[in-house]
């Protein structure tokens, strides 16, 4: 018997390659700091010192200031991303699904840079650990080895995912957490407050569980199950009720995070696409930064 083996669901919206250059370009530079170097990028301009280049002296500068000026240059820099996925049990279902697909998409689009990417799946242990290489048969290993990952345990360990980060020396790494909001928010930030000192910086993406459920009531036309006054219950008490719930938890959640240095967003639904979801966050930050 041949064996079938199903991918994780893609991404909901597809973007043009250079839409998904333009959004990572635009990250990376926020995220990163310039280091002094023998690159071809410039960075600034400093007194000629013994030592410096003839050919990095600016004699415009020079005949400014009437002493020798020489330019500074940017070295790349070579960053390194792990990309964590929340896989406890409560992740379970449509949220797990995007989750995964979110990481296929971004490991697709890290690839073509020359920053490496490694992939962590946690539940209350480390269930998966993957490098992803550059070549296209990776992405496809990567589909069928996060297929394989099952969710485990009730709550996402973030003591776990601190062991791993030391043992396997992921130290200076740009974390991506893809996780939700159902964790108590002390709990989160307790955790964040832990690996922060390790790691360059932390982003944090949340599902939205109501976002991501199955079907909300108001979308249910069958009377022969639900009769007119269960209807108008579920959809004037009980989703009124759930939506305050969650607005609170996302509050709490967003607070927490943000105390200890991290990067928030909340993802709405899974009809949109990770880097979308980037671009979003960083507007968002951009839009904060001015006022």
């Amino acid at each position: 018997m041949q064996r079938l083996i199903i991918l994780p669901e893609p991404q909901r919206i597809q973007l043009p390659w250079s839409l998904k250059q333009k959004i990572l370009d635009q990250f990376i530079s926020e995220i990163s700091v310039p280091n002094r170097g023998s690159g071809s990028d410039f960075l600034s301009l400093k007194d000629f010192e013994f030592g410096d280049e003839i050919r990095h002296i600016s004699w415009k500068a020079t005949a400014k200031y009437n002493k020798l000026i020489s330019k500074e240059f940017e070295e790349p820099r070579q960053l390194r991303f792990l990309i964590v996925l929340d896989s406890s049990l409560v992740m379970a279902g449509p949220k797990l699904e995007f989750v995964f697909s979110s990481a296929v998409e971004l490991a697709k689009a890290l690839r073509r840079t020359e920053h490496s990417t490694h992939i962590l799946a946690v539940g209350n242990r480390l269930l998966r650990k993957i490098s992803v290489g550059v070549s296209p048969a990776t992405i496809r290993r990567l589909g069928i080895e996060l297929h394989n990952v099952v969710p485990e345990g009730a709550e996402f360990d973030y003591d776990e995912l601190f062991r791993t980060i030391m043992t396997s020396k992921l130290y200076d790494t740009v974390v991506i957490i893809l996780s939700d909001i159902e964790l108590p928010a002390e709990k989160i930030k307790k955790g964040l407050i832990t690996i922060r000192p390790y790691v360059q910086r932390i982003f944090f993406f949340a599902c939205n569980t109501p976002a991501f459920g199955t079907n909300w009531m108001k979308n249910t036309l069958d009377e022969g199950v639900y009769d007119v006054d269960q209807l108008a219950y579920r959809r004037y008490v009980i989703e009124p009720k759930v939506r305050r719930e969650y607005l609170l938890k996302i509050r709490a959640c967003r607070r927490a995070v943000v105390s200890t240095g991290t990067w928030f967003h909340l993802i709405d639904g899974y009809n949109t696409n990770i880097l979308l979801e980037l671009k979003k966050a960083m507007d968002l930050s951009g839009r904060r930064k001015k006022r």
